[in-house]
């Protein structure tokens, strides 16, 4: 830490095994790390103690980082309550207005709530 070195670990794991040993032990900062692996490419770390989805839901089968899985996506028995309708942009937080303003001025910006 005092030298402010950088570390990168790179090895090559085979389909028919896909799991690695953990290194959380040695740096706990890599839980997080070794998780975001597992969820998203399916790379098992063993002996990791809390292997477990952190971006995809549990029971989700699939795993979107992997160079198998298509880009359009794959059914899932998820129902799409969130996505019956539209959600309106007026009124709400985060609001854009139109103008004669550059991009970095349209973007948009939080705003107090009106009392």
């Amino acid at each position: 830490m005092t030298l402010a070195i950088h570390l990168r670990i790179k090895l090559a794991v085979s389909e028919e095994v896909c799991a690695v040993d953990t290194v959380s032990d040695i740096w706990p900062t890599a839980d997080w790390h070794e998780r975001e692996i597992y969820d998203m490419m399916g790379i098992r770390f063993n002996n990791h103690p809390d292997l477990r989805r952190i971006l995809m839901w549990d029971g989700y089968p699939f795993f979107p980082l992997r160079k198998d899985f298509p880009l359009e996506g794959l059914p899932s028995e998820m129902p799409d309550v969130a996505f019956t309708t539209a959600a309106p942009m007026e009124g709400g937080p985060f609001v854009t207005q139109p103008s004669t303003a550059t991009a970095k001025d349209r973007e948009p910006r939080a705003r107090r709530p009106e009392v």
